[in-house]
Formats: structure tokens, C-alpha cells, sequence
């Protein structure tokens, strides 16, 4: 089985797009942020299995449509969805055509959002680290050093990178996935370094037996090009607002079940990737880029919570050219020293950020950060129970608006921190874009 093409109308950004995919192997669909990738796959997820992941635009004279052919032995099924400004419902023209809905192997269909995934912490059996380790062998690829490092080791505590962590994690769920089925993912390639991509796109190539569709920024075109991987560019295509879009508060579900469905958690022997040590110094000090930050308060949810809507909003208005990242859990000098946060706070900042950049002016897109709590060691080498380094990540972002908090502030990045601008500041700086422009 194999999704051949999607066209939708109406639909998130998308006035109209089109997408045809290769039967076999991977196909990549790319494009700034903002551009609609998650909302391309949010189309096929709801004309496939459920529209609770959509969000309706009561405001909206529109009407959307979703057609997407899926292809089964020597059968093409086409599902066709429409979409209005209160709910969205499937049409079918004869009832051929509702048989070969009835037919169609949802179970083959699987979706990968680990960007999206809110687990507190995904923990493997040593066994889970062996099928791992011949899965790799079995396609052909000599296994990554953290592998072998987690057969070798009698430790249940590994320390590994998060680019690392991002690795297994994809290792231990396609291992997992028969032949004949298609992988949906968003970000696969988030995180990682163009050596990284490359590790991971291999993976994907080699998995024989199964179509992949995944969603990427832009910035990791100049390796989808060498590496010769079929791939179709989105671009933001529609000023209307459409009756429908993704919600970024659902999660599609069935990426829970396909994980549970795992054999993660079968043995007592468990192994936990750990990202950071205590004690240990940070990989990179203070730029424009990146913001380190100690919690020195009794209250740190607040201090994360308040901190994170103005550094967002300062990188969002300052166009810089990278990343911007804010690290809470780093003191000034570099050391590792952590955050301590129980789930419901983990909970409580993900919903409390979301709510804050949601009434930002405009409204930040959930594609333009993503939030990560990243779990430590002590310095003894065992978990430290709670204690997280928290990162933000903030992705560039070209408009020609300047984005105010949700208290109608207005930041900008600096070397040494952020700036708050006052009315002759964004007077200077309107004027500056101006004569840049020129």
C-alpha cells in the first residue's frame, strides 16, 4: 500500500497544492517555516482517520477540500473530504466507492510527530537496544557508536546527546513497522547536523518495503539534494483564512498507540537516555543565538513561563539567521546546575507558553518554537529525578511585522540579553528596515 497523490483546497495556508509521491522510498516535503508542511499532513491524517485534530475558522466564507489516493494491490481508493467553517465530512459517488473505503488497511498507515509527543521520558530494555543494533546491521548500516556504547555498558543510565536520543527513538519505532506500510513523520530531521540528516535519511532509504512521506524546514535541502531524495517544496499560497487548519493542541493518536504497541517496555532492565550532567560545563557559551539561564527562584514554572514569551518574541523581531535557543538550567559560567520540575510542570509551562504566544500580535505559529526538557545525571552517573535542562527553540521567521507579546510589548535580541523597544525605538528600527530595504 502507498499514498500516490493529495490535493487540497482550502486548506490551512494552502489555497490550493497538489503533491504526487513515489511509490517507494522517501519522499520529503520541505519549505520555510509557516509554509503549511504539518498542515499537508494533518490533511491526509483526518481524511484517513479522525478530524478531532482539526480546528474550524468560524470566520470563514470558504470551502475546503481534501482528495487523497491511496493505492492498495491493483486498487486506487480516493477519499474525498469536505471541509466547512463548523465541520468536515466524507462524499462518496457511487457506493463502489464506499467498499473500497471500507477496504482500505488504516492499521499500515502510521504517523511519527516526535516533535508533538509530550511523554515525560521514553525509556528501552536492553533487549530493545540489541533489535536496534541488528535492525541497523540487518539494512546494511554499521550500527552509531551510542548503540554500542548501550550493548557494552552495564549502566541503565547512558549519556547521549539528543540528536542521539532523536536516533534511537526512530530506530526502536521503525524496526517496529511491517512491510507494506506507510510512515508519516513531521521533523524527523529536526535537531540534527547535516552529518546527523544524512544518518538518519539513510536509515530511511534502506528500510526496504515502505513508503515514507516526511515534513521538513527548508534549512535541510542542501542534504535532501546531495543525497538525491525525491522532494516537493511548499510555499505559502493563500492570504484568506480557510474554514479548517491543523489543531497543534491534538496530537494524532494513533502515534501514542504505535509506540505502545512496542516492545519499549518489556523488560525490567530498562535503559534511560540522559542528555546533560550535572556539574558538567555547557557545549557553547552566551551569543546573540543563544541565552543561558539559572533558576534561582522558589517559583521556577513563572520564571520559564515569563522569560520564554519575551525571548520568543525577541528573536521573532531581531531576523537572525540561525536558531535562537534559550537554556534554562546553565549558569553564566557554563555549568550545568538544572531546573527542578515535576510533570504538572512540565504540563502547565508547554499549555501556559502556548496560550501566551497565541494572543502575541500576530499570532506566533506553534511551527515557530518548539520546547524540549531535556532529562540529567547526577554527578555520580545516576538519574537525576526531576531535574531538567529546559530549552526553547525559536526558528527564523522573514515578515514585515514586528510581533508584540501578549501584554503588547515589543522585544528585539541582543549580544547581552534582549531589549525592550519604546515608541522612538520602533520608530529607529522601522526606519533602519526601510533604508535597508532601499
Amino acid at each position: 500500500m502507498y499514498i500516490k497523490e493529495l490535493q487540497v483546497e482550502n486548506f490551512g495556508p494552502h489555497k490550493e497544492q497538489t503533491v504526487c509521491f513515489k511509490e517507494k522510498g522517501v519522499n520529503i516535503l520541505y519549505g520555510i517555516n509557516t509554509s503549511g508542511k504539518t498542515q499537508i499532513l494533518s490533511a491526509i491524517y483526518a481524511a484517513i482517520f479522525d478530524t478531532n485534530i482539526l480546528k474550524y475558522h468560524r470566520d470563514s466564507e470558504l470551502v475546503g477540500k481534501t482528495r487523497l489516493t491511496i493505492c492498495s494491490g491493483d486498487k486506487a481508493i480516493t477519499i474525498n473530504q469536505i471541509h466547512t467553517n463548523e465541520h468536515s465530512y466524507l462524499t462518496a459517488n457511487n457506493f463502489e466507492e464506499i467498499e473500497l473505503l471500507a477496504e482500505l488497511k488504516r492499521n499500515n498507515i502510521y504517523f511519527y510527530f516526535p516533535g508533538l509527543e509530550r511523554r515525560k521520558s521514553i525509556q528501552y530494555s536492553k533487549q530493545d537496544i540489541r533489535n536496534a543494533f541488528e535492525f541497523l546491521q540487518n539494512i546494511g548500516i554499521q550500527g552509531h557508536h551510542i548503540l554500542g556504547n548501550c550493548n557494552a555498558k552495564n549502566e541503565m543510565n547512558i549519556l547521549m546527546t539528543l540528536a542521539e536520543e532523536r536516533y534511537l527513538n526512530l530506530i526502536c519505532f521503525i524496526m517496529n513497522i511491517p512491510k507494506g506500510s506507510v510512515v508519516i513523520g513531521d521533523g524527523l530531521l529536526a535537531f540534527y547536523d547535516s552529518e546527523w540528516c544524512k544518518a538518519v535519511i539513510d536509515i530511511l532509504v534502506k528500510t526496504q518495503g515502505i513508503q515514507f512521506i516526511i515534513a521538513e524546514n527548508e534549512h535541510t535541502f542542501n542534504v535532501i539534494k546531495e543525497m538525491n531524495i525525491f522532494a516537493h517544496r511548499l510555499s505559502q499560497n493563500s492570504a484568506q483564512l480557510s474554514p479548517v487548519s491543523y489543531n497543534y493542541k491534538e496530537i494524532p493518536r494513533n502515534l501514542l498507540k504505535s509506540i505502545e504497541n512496542t516492545d519499549l517496555f518489556s523488560d525490567t532492565q530498562t535503559v534511560i537516555p540522559i542528555s546533560y550532567r550535572i556539574g558538567d560545563e555547557f557545549y557553547c557559551g552566551e551569543s546573540k543565538e543563544v541565552e543561558l539561564k539559572e533558576i534561582k527562584g522558589k517559583n521556577p514554572c513563572n520564571s520559564i513561563i515569563d522569560t520564554a514569551e519575551i525571548y520568543i518574541n525577541a528573536y521573532l523581531n531581531s531576523k537572525v539567521k540561525n536558531v535562537g535557543k534559550i537554556f534554562w538550567g546553565v549558569d553564566d559560567k557554563k555549568k550545568i546546575c538544572g531546573v527542578r520540575l515535576t510533570y504538572d510542570d512540565i504540563d502547565t509551562i508547554q499549555k501556559r507558553i502556548s496560550e501566551a504566544t497565541s494572543h502575541a500580535h500576530p499570532m506566533i505559529d506553534p511551527e515557530l518554537y518548539t520546547i524540549e526538557f531535556h532529562k540529567t545525571m547526577t554527578e555520580e552517573g545516576t538519574l537525576a529525578e526531576d531535574i531538567y535542562v529546559v530549552e526553547i527553540d525559536v526558528y527564523p521567521q522573514e515578515t514585515k511585522y514586528l510581533y508584540s507579546t501578549s501584554k503588547n510589548e515589543v522585544y528585539v535580541k541582543t549580544a547581552g540579553g534582549k531589549q525592550k523597544l519604546d515608541s522612538f525605538d520602533l520608530q529607529t528600527l522601522f526606519e533602519n528596515r526601510l533604508r535597508t530595504k532601499k
